[in-house]
């Protein structure tokens, strides 16, 4: 039995539609033809959000397709209205954090001293996508989480507290050791990343 690997798909971040209505139709029907062509579309921005969530390329790519079995599924509940693109991520965070929370992350509780002298808006540097998403991978899976819930997805940590099932305390002990550990992998991470010439 031969298996049918798709290339990867570009994606267009100006992209904001999925498709025609016709389209949407055909995926709430179940139409194999619209699911690939939704897949070739968003599958690249689906691996980019997987990318920021995963430790490993392979369970990121595992993530994304779950996300499309996740979305073939969940298209009724789509407003056509709206725009896909947000949608969707909503969807593929919530894939990201059911996978990780699946794996059993250990949070760390709530300490004040994980949280003393930290800046709650201090920023990392400048990083490419690529290093950030290395850097990112480096992370234990509960720093992480908490950590992409709150940077990348604007989460408050009411709402990351309430997502994972853990105190607010904790979200922002897991955010400072994740900020922490991310200044101690930079220099690491660019000296071999990197290396002066």
């Amino acid at each position: 039995m031969s298996t049918t690997v798709l290339a990867p798909p570009t994606f267009s971040p100006t992209t904001t539609s999925l498709f025609d209505p016709t389209d949407i139709a055909a995926l709430r029907r179940g139409d194999t033809r619209a699911q690939r062509r939704c897949f070739e579309r968003w599958y690249a921005y689906a691996l980019t959000v997987m990318l920021h969530y995963a430790p490993t390329r392979p369970l990121a790519e595992e993530m994304a397709l779950d996300a499309f079995e996740r979305l073939f599924r969940k298209i009724h509940q789509f407003d056509e209205q709206r725009s896909f693109r947000p949608w969707f991520r909503r969807l593929l965070v919530n894939v990201a954090t059911d996978a990780l929370r699946r794996r059993r992350p250990q949070f760390a509780e709530w300490s004040p001293d994980l949280v003393d002298g930290f800046d709650e808006n201090e920023a990392l540097p400048a990083l490419e996508r690529a290093d950030a998403i290395a850097l990112l991978q480096q992370l234990p899976d509960s720093y992480r989480l908490v950590f992409n819930l709150f940077v990348l997805e604007d989460h408050t940590h009411r709402e990351i507290a309430e997502e994972l099932n853990i105190s607010i305390g904790t979200s922002k002990s897991n955010l400072a050791a994740a900020r922490r550990k991310l200044r101690e992998l930079l220099p690491l991470h660019y000296a071999i990343a990197k290396p002066r010439s």
